[in-house]
């Protein structure tokens, strides 16, 4: 080769060196945050992780302390992978961004956070999700078929679809704002927990595995066990349920079934009952309760050979409940409870409107029975409003004629945000984050109870309203009736 062909080579594999390793510099470049996807790294922990206290987690856990700017190795998108279970209760993490690195996990606890959204569609190997106590509104678990526990209590779900979800043998939905629930699919149920909600009907005949099942405080007027001839455990009072046929449960130890319109209550072959709650419905005597004779001897709480049995009131002996609550927000419900010895004995909802700013709004208990009772009120964003020791004897109640204010006039406190009972700096960083703070709270990725005055914008006027002095630094109110 002459002395110009060699030149001209040395040209061409200098260029051919300049070229790779322009494309190996241009492979280590971080891609934008648009293009980044699972599995393609260079991204950083910021990126991934944007909420700061999941990022905090995962940082401590996989990546031995570095910052939120450090690149993600494979290594440690390996270790995620390859993780099974994450506890991540209580931790004030407002999103779960980033959970789908974590694609081998088969036990999801993510309980007690301030998460308004939950996208568990890559973690196809979960088996049990618990995600309750957050402010979610919709939950899809329609590719998580291999679940085999979901809870998702007190949230704000307004309906949930299971339908795919055939492995599930327990299901807790309590405490959402639930109309319908289809369980036709999840043959291999054994326990089901959907009390509070607004539920009008419920269709069990296809979960012959139940043992348990919890249906109190809906508005159900029929409920229909006879196919669930392993349930130990029935609750299903404060419904509207007018008659209630147990004679195939006979397997039943607790039968759960007060606050209803029941006329008459047949256990004459429930002979495993150790407790039997049935007060006020409108059974008038013992003899309207077929059978309980045999199952021994009434007491007032469980006891070896015993059951619970409370004498019945005749239906003309029944009052009405009345008062007045102000709160803010009134686009979102208000929920009214009288309860016994910790259970819902009667559940009103005070209704949604469209006004905005501080409201008063009447509440009322139509029948109500003597006995003594704890007034408990709840709404989201709010603190809770409890009144002890209101004694129904012979005549109805009106609180609002009460002569103290806060009797007379119960004032929710507004500002709690991640439902943990206080306001404090945490409910206002939620309102002052860039997510929330001067948006609309119509718009995606915002947390609308932000908006605390429900005029439709989170604003100063909505930290005004949380750092006030009559909020902020506040927990739930209870007081003592005492007439």
């Amino acid at each position: 080769m002459g002395r110009r062909g060699k030149r001209v080579l040395s040209y061409t594999l200098a260029a051919i060196v300049a070229l790779t390793a322009a494309v190996v510099f241009a492979n280590e470049l971080p891609l934008a945050a648009e293009t980044l996807s699972l599995g393609e790294p260079p991204v950083t922990y910021e990126q991934a992780f944007p909420d700061a206290n999941f990022r905090a987690i995962v940082l401590g856990r996989y990546a031995g302390g570095k910052s939120g700017s450090s690149f993600i190795t494979e290594d440690e998108m390996t270790q995620m992978a390859a993780e099974t279970s994450l506890d991540l209760i209580y931790q004030q993490i407002a999103d779960l961004t980033g959970i789908e690195y974590f694609t081998g996990l088969t036990v999801l606890y993510c309980y007690g956070n301030q998460l308004t959204a939950l996208d568990v569609s890559r973690n196809i190997a979960l088996k049990d999700l618990r995600c309750y106590g957050n402010q979610l509104t919709a939950l899809d678990v329609s590719n998580n078929t291999a679940l085999e526990d979901i809870s998702c209590g007190s949230n704000q779900l307004t309906a949930l679809d299971v339908s795919r979800n055939t492995a599930l043998t327990e299901l807790s939905c309590s405490s959402n704002l639930l109309t319908a629930l289809d369980v036709s699919n999840n043959t291999a149920l054994k326990t089901l927990y959907c009390n509070f909600n607004p539920l009008t009907a419920l269709d069990v005949s296809n979960n012959t595995a139940l043992t348990e099942l919890r249906c109190t405080s809906n508005q159900l007027t029929a409920l229909d066990v006879s196919c669930n001839t392993a349930l130990t455990e029935l609750w299903c009072s404060s419904n509207q349920l007018t008659a209630l046929d147990v004679l195939c449960n006979t397997a039943l130890k607790i039968l759960y079934c007060s606050s209803n319109q029941l006329t008459a209550l047949d256990v004459s072959r429930n002979t495993a009952l150790t407790e039997l709650w049935c007060y006020h419905n409108y059974i008038q005597s013992s003899e309207s309760v077929i059978g309980y004779e045999h199952l021994g001897d009434p007491v007032t709480y469980p006891e070896p050979g015993g059951f619970v049995f409370y004498p019945q009131k005749n239906p003309q002996e029944i009052f009405l409940l009345s008062g007045k609550i102000k709160s803010y927000n009134p686009k979102t419900p208000a929920t009214v409870q009288l309860l016994q010895n910790g259970l819902a004995v009667y559940t009103e909802t005070i209704a949604a409107t469209d006004e905005s700013g501080p409201v008063e709004q009447s509440f009322q208990f139509p029948s109500v029975a003597p006995g003594t009772y704890i007034l408990r009120i709840t709404k989201p964003a709010h603190t809770s409003y409890t009144v002890n020791n209101i004694t129904v004897t012979d005549h109805s109640i009106d609180l609002t004629q009460d002569n103290r204010e806060p009797v007379k006039l119960i004032t929710m406190l507004v500002g709690d945000l991640n439902g943990d009972g206080q306001i404090n700096v945490s409910d206002l960083n939620t309102v002052w984050s860039r997510p929330n703070y001067n948006k609309s709270a119509a718009s995606p990725d915002v947390n609308a109870l932000c908006d605390l005055d429900g005029d439709g914008f989170i604003n100063v006027t909505d930290l005004n309203i949380l750092w006030s002095r009559a909020n902020y630094n506040k927990s739930g109110v209870a007081v003592e009736y005492n007439h």
